[in-house]
C-alpha cells in the first residue's frame, strides 16, 4: 500500500479545518514551546506544504492535545480522527488503531509522530510504499498522568516571553552600529535644518509646487527604483561570487537567482544575500510601490485643485507640525528596516519567503525602497492632514469635492490591502502586517466625516462615500476570512507592527493639538 508519513502540515490541517481552531490560537500554542513570535502566514505556509515545520514542536503532543483536541463527544472525535487519517492516506505506527485505543491515546500517537516530522508533505522522505517500512519506529508509551497542567504551561509561556525579549535585546546589541547611524542621521538632519533655517514644511510646499510632469516622473521613478537598484545588487552579488569562485562554469538564470538571494548557488551563506530575483517577488514589490505612487499622484492633483490652498498654508506657521511628521516618518522607516533584517536567519531554501540578508540597510534596493516609503508617506500624510484642516477652515468655500479625492482613497485602500492582507501578502509574510485591518475603518470614518462636513452633495461626493462603504465591507470580509471576527488576535500576532500603527494614530491627535 502506498501512503505518506504524517507530518506537521497534516497536524495543522486537522486542527485548523477539522477542529476549527484558528491560526491565531495555534500561534499562541506554538509560542509557548519555541522562541520568537509565530505569525499566521508561517502557519499557513506549513499547512499548505510550502514550508517545513519546526523541530521545537517535537515531544509537545500533550500540550497540543490539551489545547486543541478537547471535545465533548470523544467517540465522535475518535471516528473523525481515523476518517481524516484514512482520507489523507497518512501512515504512522498503528495508524489503524489498537484494540485498547480511545480518542485520547490515538490522537496523542498521531500528534507525536506528526509533530516530530518537519519535512514537507511532498518530500520523498515521506513517501511510503509498504506499511512495513514503519515497523522500526518504536510505539510511543502514552502516560496520561504526564499531561502538562496549567501551571506548567504558564511557566513555559513566561520563559518564552523572556526569551523573546532577550532576542530583541540581542538584536539591538548586535546591530548597535545601525542604531548609532540612525541617531547620527536624525541629529545631523536637525542641525542642517537649523543652520539653513528650513523646515519640513518648506519641503512639502516645494513638492506641492513642482510641475505636474516633474512630480509624476520623480514619484514613479522612485517607486520603480527598488527593482532597478535590485538588479545592481544582483550584479554586485554575482561579482563577489565570481571573485571567490574563479574556477566557475557559465552561470544560468537559476544560478544568478540563487547567488543574489543566498550568496551561493548551492548553499546559504549568511550575510551574502542581496536581492530576490523571483518574478512573483518583483511583481509584488512593483505593484505595492506603484500603487502607493499613484495614490500620491492623485493627492497631488487634488491639492492643485484646492483654491486658496497655498494662502492657507502660508497663513499660519505649520513648521512644528511638519517637522514632527517628518521625524516620525524617518523613525518609522528605520524601525521597519530593523524589524525586517533582524528576522530569523534563513536556514533552508525557500522560493517565496524573503531572505533577511536581502533586507539589510546596506542593500541598494533597500535604500531605494526606504526613500520611496519616506517620500510617499511624508507627502501623503501631510497632504491629507492639511486637506482636512483646510476643509474646516474659513478659507474653504463649500462646493463639489474633486473626483481626485476618490482616486486618493482607492489608491490608499488598494495599497494597504494588497501590501498587508491580500493572499499575495500572506505568501510573502507581509511587511505591513495587519495595517489594512487597523487603519481601514479609521480612514473610512475620518474621510467620510470630512466629505459630509465640507462639501455639497454631488456625484463625486457619493463616489467617496461609496468607496468607503466598499472598503469597510472588504475589511469585514478580511476579518471573517481570517476567522478572527475581532482585532485582538491579529494585533497580538503582529504586536510590534501594531505598536507602530498605534503610534501613528497617537501622533495624528498630537499634531492636531499642536495646531
Amino acid at each position: 500500500m502506498q501512503g505518506r508519513r504524517i507530518c506537521q502540515s497534516d497536524i495543522i490541517k486537522y486542527i485548523n479545518e477539522e477542529l476549527g481552531i484558528p491560526y491565531s490560537s495555534l500561534c499562541t500554542v506554538i509560542d509557548t514551546v519555541r522562541p520568537g513570535n509565530m505569525v499566521e502566514p508561517r502557519i499557513s505556509e506549513i499547512k499548505r506544504g510550502k514550508r517545513k515545520g519546526y523541530k521545537d514542536l517535537e515531544n509537545h503532543e500533550d500540550l497540543f492535545f490539551d489545547t486543541c483536541f478537547t471535545i465533548k463527544d470523544e467517540e465522535l472525535g475518535f471516528q473523525r480522527v481515523k476518517e481524516f487519517i484514512e482520507r489523507e492516506k497518512l501512515i504512522f505506527p498503528n495508524h489503524k488503531g489498537l484494540q485498547e485505543d480511545d480518542y485520547k491515546t490515538y490522537s496523542l500517537r498521531m500528534l507525536k509522530y506528526g509533530l516530530e516530522n518537519c519535512e514537507l508533505p511532498s518530500s520523498h522522505k515521506n513517501i511510503v510504499l509498504v506499511e512495513e517500512d514503519l515497523e522500526y519506529i518504536k510505539e510511543p508509551r502514552v502516560v496520561t498522568e504526564d499531561i502538562l497542567d496549567i501551571v506548567d504551561i504558564e511557566e513555559s509561556s513566561n520563559k518564552i516571553d523572556i526569551s523573546s525579549k532577550n532576542r530583541y535585546i540581542n538584536s539591538l546589541k548586535d546591530n548597535w552600529n545601525y542604531i548609532f547611524f540612525c541617531l547620527v542621521f536624525l541629529t545631523l538632519g536637525s542641525i542642517i535644518f537649523s543652520i539653513y533655517r528650513i523646515s519640513a514644511m518648506d519641503i512639502f510646499i516645494w513638492m506641492k509646487n513642482m510641475s505636474p510632469a516633474l512630480f509624476s516622473f520623480l514619484t514613479l521613478f522612485i517607486s520603480v527604483s527598488t527593482v532597478i537598484f535590485g538588479f545592481v545588487d544582483t550584479g554586485i552579488a554575482v561579482f563577489i561570487y565570481n571573485i571567490k569562485n574563479k574556477n566557475r562554469e557559465k552561470l544560468t538564470y537559476k544560478d544568478i537567482y540563487m547567488i543574489a538571494k543566498y550568496g551561493d548557488k548551492d548553499k546559504i551563506i549568511q550575510g551574502r544575500g542581496r536581492y530576490d530575483l523571483g518574478i512573483s517577488h518583483i511583481c509584488y514589490s512593483l505593484f505595492c510601490n506603484i500603487t502607493g505612487a499613484l495614490c500620491a499622484l492623485a493627492l497631488y492633483s487634488y491639492l492643485k485643485k484646492q483654491e486658496s490652498f497655498d494662502t492657507f498654508l502660508l497663513s499660519k506657521d505649520f513648521s512644528i507640525v511638519a517637522n514632527i511628521a517628518l521625524m516620525f516618518v524617518l523613525i518609522l522607516v528605520f524601525v521597519n528596516s530593523f524589524l525586517l533584517f533582524t528576522r530569523e536567519p534563513m536556514k533552508d531554501f525557500h522560493d517565496i519567503e524573503e531572505n533577511p540578508d536581502t533586507l539589510k540597510i546596506t542593500r541598494l534596493s533597500v535604500i531605494a525602497n526606504n526613500v520611496h516609503i519616506a517620500v510617499n508617506i511624508f507627502f501623503s500624510s501631510m497632504g491629507i492632514l492639511f486637506s482636512f484642516m483646510y476643509g474646516f477652515s474659513s478659507y474653504n468655500v463649500m462646493g463639489n469635492i474633486s473626483p481626485m479625492f476618490c482616486l486618493v482613497l482607492i489608491g490608499l485602500y488598494s495599497y494597504l490591502w494588497f501590501s498587508s492582507t491580500s493572499p499575495y501578502a500572506v505568501e510573502f509574510n507581509a511587511q505591513c502586517a495587519g495595517s489594512f485591518l487597523l487603519l481601514a475603518p479609521f480612514i473610512a470614518s475620518v474621510t467620510s466625516l470630512y466629505t459630509i462636513m465640507c462639501f455639497d452633495n454631488s456625484t463625486s461626493y457619493m463616489m467617496v462615500i461609496g468607496v468607503n462603504v466598499i472598503a469597510v465591507i472588504v475589511w469585514l470580509v478580511c476579518l471573517i476570512y481570517k476567522e478572527e471576527r475581532k482585532l485582538a488576535p491579529v494585533m497580538r500576532n503582529n504586536k510590534i507592527y501594531f505598536s507602530v500603527y498605534a503610534s501613528l494614530l497617537v501622533l495624528f491627535f498630537i499634531i492636531l493639538n499642536c495646531i
